[in-house]
Order: C-alpha cells, then structure tokens, then sequence
C-alpha cells in the first residue's frame, strides 16, 4: 500500500482505541459506538457530478502533490473531504 493508505490506516486505528468502550465485566460483548468507522473500509467506485473547474484544480491539485513527491491520487483527496464534511455534519447534529 501507498504511504497515503497507511497513514489513513493508522489515523482510524488510533482513533478507533481512542473511541473503544471500556470492556465489560459480565463477560458480553461491548456494542460499538455508531461513529467509530471500521478499521478496513472498503473503496466503492461512484460517479458524481462536479463543476467543471473544481476538476481542473483537483487534477492541478494532484499533480503538484505528484511533483512533490506524494502520491496525487485525486480520489483519495476526494475521500478526504467527504470524511471532513461528514465529520462537520455530525458535530452540528449534536
């Protein structure tokens, strides 16, 4: 995997031991907090519609981040943001 992968990897396991429940003593198992997401996800591919130049500056996007040495995946970007988004939408529900 990718040095980007691993990072994520390593985010959502660090955060999945900082959200896990205290264990149980009467020896059933704890239910996991609806928020802590799985520490392998799976990538499903799905079209969506975007602006025209919000394409152009995510692929120029990319490939600064390729010139730089990164990996410029410009779907990982995309993940990214979705997760911020969700992230923000969930702390303004509360």
């Amino acid at each position: 995997m990718g040095d980007y992968a691993d990072l994520l990897i390593a985010q959502d396991q660090a955060a999945a031991r900082r959200a896990a429940p205290a264990a149980r003593t009467d020896g059933l198992p704890s239910p996991a907090p609806s928020s802590v997401r799985p520490l392998r996800r799976a990538i499903t591919r799905c079209a969506f519609e975007v602006y025209q130049d919000q394409l152009e500056r995510l692929r120029d996007l990319a490939l600064r981040e390729k010139q730089d040495g990164g990996r410029g995946s410009m779907s990982a970007m995309v993940r990214e943001a979705i997760d911020r988004r969700l992230a923000q939408a969930e702390r303004t529900e509360r």
